[in-house]
């Protein structure tokens, strides 16, 4: 990795890296106090994103047409903060200013995106009043900067994700996130050395509250998976140095001292194996828990020694495999995986504290980021609610995850034997057969097409 030299800049980066490990900070002067903006459409994860820029200034806008009378006869003109449907509708009528809202207020109003539902389309991030700068080609933001934007400006940082099993038709007519998805940086943490991302995306029923995850500095060069799915960063189109201004966002110079080469983007190859291989994946499971540091929400370091739970293997289909099996989708349900998840649980009481997700290529087993929790502990809900016998990989369950229909299944068995668990809110539902559970989804996503057509 080559970076560029500046003196000062690793003066300014040894200051940060002590401020971090000092006693005397906070870890929650880390954290940016900004209300998490789920996305109200299923194509809105840009003006989510936007929309907590504009929270980060506490940006707010008057919209009604006729001002009213308080008790002491003074007119009063209602102001609301910004919402993601005024994010839309500025968009839509490309007024980027207040004092250009203030002059064009008609067109904003007579808008037709004012309906949400008549603009529930993709786009890129609109930085209403703000201004800000992105990367040029090749470049990426250094550790230290997007630290700095947290910790010192109080500001987020917006990135873009391209998901790339995941097709514009498809993720249109599925209702999935866009192949190419925005989340934003909310926060750091200095005792784990990892981001705060949150991810606007509500889930296919549109009723989840968005996610949040916590990645290191390599998770931000280079995101990995997401429950068996692939991520590539799309750096170029990242936001930071947010300023109040004219609602542009300019390219940074390639010498910005913020920026620095990108480094190659690691192609993740998955080499599946078959569920009696993962001896090697407990092993590397065991070394990552012995120097985990973990941190509860309140922002305490456990301390009590830490173990590796129950481990499952992932069998990932993608909607185009399903769609392909459509008449027996149960097929596609076999003992080989490529990625798994295993819990980090506190060794004297069992309890779940944090999740790992690994993924195989030809070198073996690797560390993947973005590992989901929720998901960990709703397979041990299930295991509690249908216990099984032993530790054969066998006949225990494992996870069945369709990232891009965002449905997940505990799964026994396997082909025409294999019986399901919906993992939703609660995963306390009754198992069904694989050809039942994975055909309902193909339902889904065949009326989603047709209601496209």
């Amino acid at each position: 990795m080559k970076l560029l030299h500046r003196p000062w800049m690793n003066i300014a980066a040894t200051l940060v890296a002590t401020s971090c490990s000092a006693a005397l900070v906070r870890a929650d002067d880390f954290l940016l106090d900004i209300t998490p903006e789920p996305q109200e459409q299923t194509s809105w994860c840009w003006a989510a994103v936007s929309t907590m820029a504009a929270h980060s200034f506490d940006i707010e806008i008057t919209v009604d047409a006729v001002a009213h009378h308080d008790d002491d006869g003074v007119i009063e003109v209602p102001t609301h903060a910004i919402s993601q449907r005024d994010i839309v509708t500025l968009e839509d009528t490309g007024i980027n200013t207040l004092d250009e809202l203030d002059r064009r207020k008609s067109a904003f109003l007579n808008s037709t995106c004012r309906d949400a539902g008549n603009c529930n389309s993709g786009g890129e991030t609109f930085l209403f009043d703000i201004s800000g700068l992105k990367p040029p080609a090749n470049r990426v933001i250094t550790k230290a900067r997007l630290i700095e934007e947290i910790h010192d400006l109080k500001k987020p940082v917006i990135l873009k994700w391209d998901l790339s099993h995941v097709g514009d038709e498809a993720a249109a007519a599925a209702a999935l996130p866009q192949s190419q998805h925005y989340v934003i940086i909310t926060g750091f943490d200095p005792n784990t050395d990892k981001f705060r991302v949150f991810d606007p995306f509500r889930g296919a029923g549109g009723s989840k509250p968005g996610s949040v995850r916590w990645i290191p500095y390599d998770g931000y060069l280079n995101p990995g998976l997401r429950v068996g799915q692939g991520i590539v960063p799309m750096h170029t189109f990242e936001v930071f140095a947010l300023t109040r201004g004219t609602g542009k966002v300019k390219k940074a110079k390639r010498g910005d001292a913020a920026l620095m080469v990108q480094p190659p983007v690691q192609q993740i190859v998955l080499e599946p194996v078959s569920f009696d291989g993962l001896v090697g994946a407990t092993d590397t499971i065991r070394h990552l828990v012995a120097s985990r540091v973990v941190v509860t929400p309140d922002r305490g370091r456990i301390t009590e020694p830490l173990t590796v739970g129950r481990v499952y293997p992932i069998v990932v289909i993608t909607t185009s495999q399903l769609m392909n099996a459509r008449n027996r989708p149960e097929t596609l349900v076999v003992p080989r995986t490529s990625a798994i998840m295993a819990t980090v649980i506190k060794a004297a009481s069992g309890e779940i504290v944090d999740s790992i997700q690994l993924y195989h290529d030809r070198d073996g087993w690797k560390e993947a980021h973005n590992s989901d929790t929720q998901i960990t502990e709703l397979m041990e809900i299930v295991q509690a609610n249908h216990p099984v016998r032993g530790n054969d990989p066998f006949h225990s369950y494992y996870l069945v995850s369709i990232p891009e229909q965002d449905e997940f299944f505990a799964a026994q068995g396997f082909g025409a034997a294999a019986m399901l668990t919906t993992l939703n809110d609660d995963a306390r539902g009754n198992s069904v057969s694989a050809k039942e559970a994975l055909g309902a989804v193909v339902k889904k996503v065949q009326v989603a097409m047709g209601n496209r057509n």
